[in-house]
């Protein structure tokens, strides 16, 4: 329900004062009892200076408040608000960036200790070392014992952390030669794709 004042001026007019809209003059010769039977709608609809008398029968055009709390679409709010989610996905994809790398680096490493582990396994040192075998008195390298051992997975980590795919063996031999000496025809094509990348 809706409060409705009124205010005698000097001027000879009633003004009622509505928490709509301005106030609305009406004649002092309108009847209180006119003004009191009718609904403030028709009162704040009702133009400046017009009699109550003759109510108008249309509804409150007033235009629609914004609620309270509701944001205003300003140019630097929109700025300030892309802004926010610039720098936000910015955030989120460096985090996500950085997630990627420690684990792309995490997983590097864990190859690399088994790279070292399998090296030290067939009497090497590193990766780039060679040893002389005791029997045909050659040296060989890492590369070359994976490839004679036909192990597809160590010849690809092999590469992968730095390998020297074209490292002569005392016989004068490439891990390739080795490779196309492999009987198997799947196991050779593999070795020699890990080879050629």
């Amino acid at each position: 329900m809706r409060r409705v004042t009124f205010e005698l001026p000097a001027s000879g007019s009633t003004h009622v004062n509505t928490p709509v809209g301005p106030p609305v003059s009406i004649p002092v010769s309108t009847p209180v009892s006119t003004l009191v039977s009718t609904p403030v709608n028709t009162l704040v609809s009702t133009p400046v200076n017009t009699p109550v008398s003759s109510p108008v029968s249309t509804p409150v055009n007033t235009p629609v408040a914004t609620p309270v709390g509701t944001p205003v679409n300003t140019p630097v709010r929109k700025f300030r608000e892309e802004k926010q989610l610039t720098d936000f996905f910015a955030e989120v994809s460096a985090s996500v960036d950085l997630e990627v790398a420690n684990s792309q680096a995490e997983a590097f490493a864990k190859e690399d200790k088994e790279v070292s582990a399998w090296c030290k396994r067939k009497g090497y040192a590193g990766i780039k070392s060679f040893k002389v075998t005791l029997l045909g008195r050659k040296a060989k390298f890492p590369l070359h014992t994976a490839v004679e051992h036909q192990n597809v997975e160590m010849v690809a980590l092999l590469v992968k952390h730095g390998a020297d795919k074209g490292a002569r063996d005392s016989l004068n031999f490439t891990p390739r030669h080795y490779a196309s000496m492999v009987r198997d025809k799947h196991v050779r094509e593999a070795i020699l794709s890990q080879l050629d990348c």
